[in-house]
């Protein structure tokens, strides 16, 4: 059967982020498995230079008004109202009110429409969170009732959300994926060990946002346990790839903490600088205190890098790492835990290599050609 599927997102490239990625990844794995994709979203904002030539078409629209996680755009909206030639809209979500104007597209044309659910749970002020709830209440009764499907990224993560009474038969499981060709062990360098690394003897590495709504992704956490860990082994480096206002906090936090010689701020990197920097790593974390993590595409990437994660035992991101097999899961917000896994890790080179192999094998395993395939899959299911 040949698809045609219009691709509905508000953020994508060259902006950053895990439904950038994952839309960017599943767009190129569809028009490999011959399913003409076609990504409909807005302009960037970033200062990073757009994609070059795609296998697949792409339509931005202007952002009109900007909001926390969300966005309004006129022409986008009226955009996915007016199409009529895609056998399958597939609306990535959050994305408020992008959601409604799908669905009532999917009510006044027909059109079969999937939603990709990526995460919810954020945190804001008291007027935020009662509009979140206040837009729940509309999504959920209208919104939701109107998807053919609905796809997680883990099992996990959907069970643990409250989501409309009888949407449970129109779940389905479509992991995340990774270019296992960029992401991969020969990328490690030993000019960035010795110039962006410092010649460490373990370098631990974090790749997140440090925008002030992210203050769940526990790097206070992290640099408290890393600390306690420097005491009790060799010369060790803490990097941090990412930027936002939190970098300012983060950097005051080490140096009170007396670690500031052994933390390395990098801020943003390209992309193309991205995979050298995690496969020169020799462990991965991500040290979340409460959701969204809906999955970790992030730490797929250093699975893919044959660097062993650490991982909070949160819905989600627990799902994709098995622990002592392929990485390390602790408790969320539990400095002790953390440090723990970080000296044994860091002393345990057996294991280390044993867990190298193991993330690399499950990550060759979630190619974004495979993802497509099983997307593939639910298309033709909803499709009449």
């Amino acid at each position: 059967m040949n698809l045609k599927v219009l691709q509905i997102t508000p953020f994508f490239s060259p902006d950053r982020g895990g439904i950038q990625t994952y839309v960017r990844g599943l767009a190129e794995g569809l028009v490999f498995n011959g399913v003409e994709t076609t990504v409909l979203t807005t302009s960037s904002l970033s200062g990073y230079p757009t994609d070059g030539e795609t296998v697949y078409e792409i339509i931005r629209c202007p952002r009109d008004i900007v909001f926390f996680k969300g966005l309004i755009s006129v022409s986008l909206f009226s955009q996915i109202l007016h199409e009529t030639e895609f056998d399958v809209c597939h609306v990535h979500i959050p994305f408020p009110l992008g959601l409604e104007v799908a669905a009532l597209h999917r009510a006044t044309h027909g059109t079969p429409l999937v939603a990709t659910h990526h995460g919810e749970g954020f945190f804001g002020s008291l007027g935020y969170r009662v509009l979140r709830r206040s837009y729940w209440a509309l999504s959920s009764s209208v919104s939701y009732q109107l998807l053919n499907s609905i796809v997680f990224l883990s099992r996990s993560y959907a069970s643990s959300l409250r989501l409309p009474v009888g949407i449970d038969q129109r779940i389905r499981i479509v992991p995340g994926g990774v270019d296992t060709d960029r992401f991969s062990p020969s990328k490690a360098s030993q000019e960035i060990r010795a110039s962006a690394y410092r010649h460490a003897e373990f370098v631990i590495l974090l790749v997140a946002s440090l925008s002030k709504f992210n203050r769940y992704k526990g790097v206070d956490v992290l640099l408290r346990s890393f600390a306690v860990a420097l005491h009790s082994g060799r010369n060790a480096l803490l990097a941090i790839i990412g930027e936002g206002p939190l970098r300012r906090v983060y950097e005051t936090l080490a140096k009170s903490l007396g670690i500031s010689n052994s933390v390395y701020f990098a801020g943003e990197v390209s992309d193309e600088e991205l995979p050298a920097l995690v496969a020169s790593a020799d462990a991965f974390v991500m040290p979340s205190v409460r959701g969204p993590e809906s999955y970790g595409l992030a730490v797929l990437e250093a699975m893919s890098s044959g660097v062993p994660p650490i991982v909070t035992n949160l819905p989600g991101i627990s799902e994709l790492v098995s622990n002592r097999s392929d990485g390390l899961v602790v408790e969320a917000g539990n400095t002790h835990s953390l440090c723990k896994a970080i000296e044994l890790i860091r002393d345990d080179e057996i294991l280390r290599k044993t867990l190298s192999i193991n993330a690399r094998i499950k990550a060759l395993e979630r190619t974004w050609n495979r993802v497509a395939q099983k997307m593939a899959r639910v298309y033709t299911e909803v499709i009449p």
